[in-house]
């Protein structure tokens, strides 16, 4: 695990400290990240710093999925290339976009359904879905500034 002392700014080393202390107490089944993951100032090569933001998920070999936020592409990637790099990470349950719509907006745009503990009378039935949705960026309505 990674050590990092404790610092006034956020940062990729503090987050994953923190993300792998989190892990470690909470014992989850399934990790979600819900956008906004890099930050654009410190992101000079987008894949190692996504990689570096989800390394706690992924070596902690539980499931995990990702969502945009409004900042994920302003570096070197695109929103899309992004969501590319992503759902080709280790035990990653994200999804590019569902393959049977062509032209939805945004990038990510995907459901999880969760089923019931096995054992139970719930096993293989859907109990919750859990719906990831593209925040996008910038607005392009032309009476709405900034993010859209």
């Amino acid at each position: 695990m990674i050590e990092a002392p404790m610092m006034e700014v956020c940062s990729d080393l503090n987050n994953s400290a923190f993300i792998h202390r989190m892990i470690e107490a909470e014992k989850p089944r399934l990790i979600v990240f819900t956008g906004d993951d890099i930050f654009r100032f410190d992101a000079t090569d987008v894949a190692a710093s996504m990689n570096a933001a989800f390394e706690p998920a992924v070596s902690s070999n539980i499931p995990w999925a990702a969502v945009l936020g409004n900042h994920n592409q302003e570096s070197t990637l695109s929103r899309e290339g992004v969501m590319k790099h992503i759902v080709q990470m280790k035990h990653t349950l994200s999804q590019l976009n569902p393959p049977e719509f062509e032209d939805i907006d945004g990038f990510g745009n995907y459901n999880l359904e969760v089923s019931g503990a096995e054992g139970s009378s719930l096993h293989n039935k859907s109990v919750l879905n859990l719906y990831f949705l593209d925040s996008s960026d910038y607005s392009t309505v032309s009476t709405i500034f900034g993010y859209g």
